[in-house]
């Protein structure tokens, strides 16, 4: 018996000069189901339960086991984590514990675990192949299961991935898994060397690397100044903001939005109030840790990297400067009112004049007099300036400090610049 060889994987008639692909196998019978399952679309097994498909009986079975029965009788010793299968703990404890990247990438420093992962890179990222479209929308994807999943999360909004701690469902199974470890596993094991943020996975630690500490958004919006650090949230900008696709609603005041997920961040930090991030140099709280790590950097430790090349002003984000020179300088007004002729840098701004002025609807009231407002962050304003006395924002050019921007650029136009605009 011959044992051990490797070779291409091939059509199984010997005869034709016909090589798919340059993956080795080191049986015959993992060939033939390779280029059974990948080149021939061979997928005899179907699940009753969901519309996922195998080309193996074995890996149907595994499949009903852990995804619908919830099986996993193999547990990693160092986190906890289980598989459904001990192939699924071996790769779970290579990659995560051992931190092995034997697959690199020829092209760009990243490299990777398996060589799929490799592969769906090097289409995806440098190819540029995304061949798989989907007939619904103009969403195209490099793989077919990317594009599956899609359709059942998307458009037939499928999630089949239930967590039994909570009332979260997720399209992926990986989803669920990264939830149970980071949410109620409070599994951290990424800690960011430059702030006490801790991620559950080293692709969101890098991600927050580049975003806070480095600034970068490598992902510009063609359609207007903003970049974003990861292409999904560009995507998410540019189905929200400017395709207008927005499926979700909320049911308890105006908002809409394109995904579940952040109508539920809505709903958490609107409705609910919830803002589990506090800063610990002040009292501020926030719903997000990198908005509480761009507060220390910019009101605490006064970090202005970003600055304008048209005035003396800095700020402490990328994204802020560039708001900053469309709107000052620029004077870029792209949101119009319906009602009037008033016209807005952003959508929430023309959001609240609509509510303000013409729906004259002011639903955030002030806990401590009878003032109320039409935006939280009117709101906000209010009781830090008036009722808890702080004066945020320092003038440049004295000792003066003001409650409100707005006061501040008046004081400076008007005391330093000595302009009278209004005689």
């Amino acid at each position: 018996m011959q044992v051990g060889f490797r070779q291409k994987a091939v059509f199984e008639d010997p005869h034709q000069d016909g090589e798919i692909c340059d993956l080795k196998f080191d049986h015959s019978v993992r060939l033939r189901n390779h280029v059974k399952a990948t080149h021939e679309g061979g997928r005899d097994h179907q699940c009753e339960q969901c519309s996922s498909a195998f080309a193996r009986k074995g890996q149907f079975r595994v499949h009903v086991e852990t995804v619908h029965e919830g099986r996993r009788d193999h547990k990693c010793q160092g986190c906890g984590s289980a598989f459904g299968h001990k192939s699924g703990l071996k790769q779970h404890v290579r990659s995560v514990h051992e931190r092995r990247r034997d697959h690199p990438c020829t092209v760009c420093d990243s490299a990777f675990d398996t060589r799929s992962h490799l592969n769906n890179h090097v289409k995806s990222v440098h190819e540029k192949i995304k061949d798989h479209e989907c007939d619904q929308c103009s969403w195209a994807f490099s793989q077919p299961a990317k594009l599956k999943s899609h359709i059942r999360m998307v458009h037939e909004r499928k999630k089949d991935y239930s967590c039994k701690q909570c009332d979260s469902k997720f399209g992926y199974l990986g989803s669920l898994e990264k939830h149970m470890k980071s949410v109620h596993g409070k599994k951290r094991d990424f800690q960011c060397s430059q702030c006490t943020s801790a991620f559950s996975e080293a692709g969101s630690l890098k991600s927050h690397v580049r975003s806070i500490h480095e600034d970068k958004r490598e992902h510009q919006c063609q359609l207007c100044a903003l970049a974003f650090n990861v292409k999904g949230r560009l995507q998410l900008h540019v189905k929200t903001v400017h395709g207008k696709i927005k499926n979700f609603k909320c049911e308890q005041c105006n908002f809409a939005c394109t995904y579940a997920h952040v109508l539920k961040f809505h709903v958490r930090t609107v409705h609910e109030k919830k803002k589990d991030y506090q800063c610990d140099m002040c009292e501020t709280k926030f719903s997000e840790p990198r908005n509480m790590l761009v507060h220390i950097r910019a009101v605490h430790e006064k970090k202005r990297d970003h600055q304008c090349g048209q005035c003396d002003s800095a700020f402490g984000h990328a994204n802020s400067l560039k708001y900053h020179v469309s709107v000052v300088h620029e004077k870029r007004r792209d949101h119009h009112c319906p009602q009037c002729q008033s016209a807005f840098a952003t959508v929430t701004k023309l959001k609240v004049h609509v509510k303000r002025v013409h729906d004259k609807i002011r639903d955030q009231k002030c806990e401590h007099c009878q003032l109320s407002y039409s935006s939280a962050d009117y709101l906000k304003k209010h009781v830090r300036a008036v009722h808890e006395k702080r004066r945020d924002h320092q003038c440049p050019h004295c000792q003066s400090a003001f409650g409100y921007a707005s006061s501040l650029t008046l004081h400076v136009r008007s005391v330093h610049e000595r302009r009278r605009d209004h005689q």
